[in-house]
């Protein structure tokens, strides 16, 4: 993970350089905010997939909510529409009461 940041990091320097004056980041810490930012959109990414791997392979939405710190009906709100599971329940095929 430190070494995607770090590639996250080299990227936004290689494109803020070759920016035109007027486009460049005004200061460092421009820089920086901008590689957070591709940061979180890389982990965001990965925990979509992630998240779409265990659902594939059986693991329930109470268990990836469980993991995440947060209800199922939350976790599946967010990853739901990236998972190969479209029928809305949380084993089985059932679905889920609301």
């Amino acid at each position: 993970m430190l070494l995607t940041m770090k590639r996250s990091v080299d990227a936004a320097k290689r494109l803020t350089g070759s920016l035109p004056a007027a486009l460049k980041p005004k200061n460092e810490m421009t820089t920086r905010l901008a590689a957070v930012i591709q940061c979180e959109s890389a982990l965001e990414d990965l925990m979509r997939e992630l998240v779409r791997q265990a659902r594939a392979e059986g693991m329930s939405w109470q268990a990836i909510g469980d993991i995440f710190g947060t209800s199922r009906q939350a976790v599946q709100q967010r990853f739901g529409r990236y998972s190969d599971d479209d029928d809305g329940g949380d084993e089985g095929g059932v679905p889920a009461v609301v």
